[in-house]
């Protein structure tokens, strides 16, 4: 995904911003919310890494046989009735 530089903030917009926050929040806050700020991310970037890494595990793997048509439907009474319905209109 790209970024359009022309929507990030040139340089005294980002001045203005500094100051804004540290109007809002005070000096003694500002390390709080970079140490956040900062776990946020790398809790995120190693969840993505883990993602990925399943994604590329998972395409690794040998396939798995799928079982056959036969094997994988369980016979149910909604089923012997289909399966007499057939026989009764087969032998007609």
């Amino acid at each position: 995904m790209k970024i359009d530089a022309a929507l990030l903030p040139g340089g005294y917009e980002w001045i203005v911003i500094l100051v804004v926050v540290l109007i809002f929040f005070g000096p003694k806050k500002l390390p709080e919310l970079a140490r956040g700020l900062g776990k946020g991310l790398r809790e995120f970037r190693q969840a993505s890494d883990e993602m990925v890494d399943t994604i590329k595990n998972a395409d690794l793997e040998e396939p798995r046989e799928l079982p056959s048509a036969s094997e994988s439907l369980p016979v149910t009474p909604s089923t012997e009735a289909a399966e007499a319905a057939q026989d009764r209109s087969d032998s007609t």
